[in-house]
C-alpha cells in the first residue's frame, strides 16, 4: 500500500485508514515487511465501537466531500448496522 493513500494510522490497533475510507489491518512479518488485509464488516464495527464512534448522536449523513476521518466512518457504521437487521 502506498503511503500516499494512507489517511491515518492507528498504531495501537494495527489498523490504517485510507483516503477512500477503507480500513486495513496490518502485521509486521518476521522479515520486517508489513502484511495488510482489508477488515471485514464485523471487524470495522468492532474497531469503531472500541473508539466510541457508534453513538447515534455522532452519526451524520455521508457526503463525498466530507472529512474522511469523521462523518464517513459514522455513516459506514450506520449503513452496516442497517444491513444486518
Amino acid at each position: 500500500m502506498s503511503d500516499k493513500k494512507i489517511a491515518k494510522i492507528y498504531y495501537d490497533a494495527q489498523v490504517f485508514l485510507t483516503k477512500t475510507g477503507e480500513l486495513y489491518g496490518y502485521t509486521i512479518q518476521s522479515n520486517g515487511k508489513p502484511r495488510c488485509d482489508k477488515l471485514s464488516a464485523q471487524q470495522k464495527i468492532a474497531f469503531w465501537e472500541g473508539r466510541h464512534v457508534y453513538d447515534e448522536r455522532k452519526l451524520t449523513v455521508w457526503s463525498p466531500v466530507a472529512n474522511v476521518s469523521g462523518p464517513m466512518q459514522c455513516a459506514e457504521i450506520k449503513y452496516l448496522r442497517g444491513r444486518s437487521r
